[in-house]
């Protein structure tokens, strides 16, 4: 499983308390946590940080666009699309997007560096669901708008700085940079303003299937990975009880999927015969399941991530938008 992914799948089941102000998913997938507990809300997601100064040099990029999307009127939720890529992005800031991860509440686009590209992100760029979050409350740096929508910082340290801006009416992103610090705002500022939301979202599949009864009862897919350009070739789902009445919140997660392993990938056991690593009982990786790919699932008990991994087939065709079966 790629460990960002993995940072993000574990920041949003641990849960010291019921409050999320403090936790941050751009950061979260580039960091990771190790505390892992039985129920996230994933809601209002900050960036707390020290605002600095930082450049609002005009941009260079190269993306595609469409005509823009009317956002909602204040307050109104509008849950986006876990099936269907909805935003469009570009080459920006020395950046290229790798990983598009969706979910009802944000999606979210990994970016890696153009001149050295890694399957690490270098920059995560997070896209909230309309309605679900607003300007900041305090005082932030603000650069030049973004076709004519504010733009701000929002964070700011030795690791990282993050900004937010408005994509659309009430709609709202944030784009967190993990390089030196020269220039971060900017190059920030630069992927923002690559992106835009699409009027039609693009259907997504993953190549594989896995049985439904490994997972709860009341358990459904709430987050897709799929690759984004052809630097990466890893496909993952988050499964979770998801609550009807509150859609920001969820039950703990559990994630299955595919990935083609590196040479360094060494089995530590066996499972169902085939060669495995198993991390801690949490995580587990089969090898062997055709085309190249490994299985990967984590799972907290009473889920069994070994029996999980070790189900995991591939699906035929152009994939499935249905993976549990």
């Amino acid at each position: 499983m790629n460990e960002d992914y993995a940072g993000l799948l574990k920041a949003l089941r641990e849960a010291p308390d019921e409050s999320t102000e403090s936790i941050s998913i751009d950061r979260a997938i580039h960091d990771g946590r190790r505390t892992i507990r039985r129920r996230r809300v994933l809601g209002t997601l900050g960036v707390v940080g020290v605002v600095a100064a930082a450049s609002s040099a005009r941009p260079l990029f190269n993306a595609f666009r469409e005509p823009p999307v009317a956002g909602p009127p204040p307050g109104r939720f509008q849950p986006l699309q876990i099936w269907g890529r909805e935003f469009d992005v570009g080459t920006a800031g020395g950046f290229q997007p790798y990983q598009y991860i969706t979910g009802r509440i944000f999606h979210m686009v990994a970016l890696t560096s153009t001149a050295r590209p890694t399957n690490e992100a270098t920059a995560v760029a997070t896209l909230y669901a309309p309605g679900l979050r607003s300007a900041p409350l305090s005082a932030a740096l603000q650069l030049e708008p973004i076709e004519g929508r504010p733009v701000y910082v929002v964070g700011e340290d030795s690791g990282a700085t993050t900004i937010t801006w408005e994509y659309a009416d009430h709609c709202w992103g944030t784009v967190a940079v993990y390089t030196d610090p020269a220039g971060r705002a900017a190059r920030a500022r630069h992927v923002a303003e690559s992106i835009h939301r699409r009027k039609t979202p693009v259907p997504l599949t993953v190549p594989f299937t896995v049985p439904r009864r490994l997972f709860g009862p009341e358990d459904d897919v709430v987050l897709v990975r799929v690759p984004y350009g052809a630097l990466d070739s890893e496909y993952e789902v988050a499964v979770a009880a998801a609550d009807p009445e509150e859609p920001t919140v969820v039950s703990s997660l559990t994630s299955a999927g595919i990935h083609r392993p590196a040479a360094s990938e060494k089995p530590n056991t066996t499972i169902a015969g085939r060669p495995a690593i198993v991390d801690g009982g949490l995580n587990a990786t089969v090898f062997g399941v055709g085309s190249g790919y490994a299985a990967d699932a984590m799972a907290d008990a009473p889920l069994d991530a070994k029996a999980i991994a070790a189900a995991v087939t591939l699906a035929g065709g152009k994939g499935t938008d249905e993976p549990l079966r």
